[in-house]
């Protein structure tokens, strides 16, 4: 995995629909089997542009357990070209909306998810989980960085 993408357009306003989709390959030697795909994200209040991510109260990232019946991938093959993505699922009934706040940098936008798939018959799980925290200067919101969750066990491979 790499880190987290926008969707054909990024919000630009408050009630924004938020689509994001997460880059995925396959860099083993043989194919993953079965590959389930489920991902949520949340907003968090940041308080002030100073305060220290790492000191905020990140969800556990229970994703893993709500893969089951969620978007089926199918096999993935080894590859080292460009990475697949997926989750530019959009459902404008219930998505989130971006907030007051959001693009100001106030309010953090967070995205978590998990992977579960087989090679030959041996479960495996992927969990993911990334942060964009935007500053004032990075303006547009295409330039704002995705970074890597800090804390534990919101991001692990078995």
């Amino acid at each position: 995995m790499h880190e987290a993408a926008w969707g054909d357009h990024p919000p630009q306003r408050v009630g924004d629909i938020v689509r994001i989709g997460i880059p995925y390959e396959n860099i083993g030697k043989d194919p993953a089997l079965h590959v389930l795909k489920y991902q949520e994200h949340y907003f968090m209040d940041r308080g002030s542009l100073s305060r220290i991510i790492a000191e905020l109260p990140f969800r556990a990232n229970n994703t893993c357990e709500k893969t089951f019946d969620k978007s089926v991938i199918g096999t993935v093959w080894p590859t080292h070209n460009a990475p697949y993505i997926v989750g530019w699922e959009e459902q404008p009934e219930w998505a989130d909306r971006t907030p007051e706040g959001f693009l100001e940098g106030r309010v953090l936008l967070i995205t978590q998810g998990c992977f579960l798939y087989e090679t030959f018959a041996e479960p495996h799980k992927t969990k993911f989980c990334f942060i964009l925290a935007p500053t004032a200067e990075q303006h547009p919101i295409t330039d704002w960085l995705w970074s890597v969750c800090p804390g534990e066990n919101l991001n692990a491979a078995d």
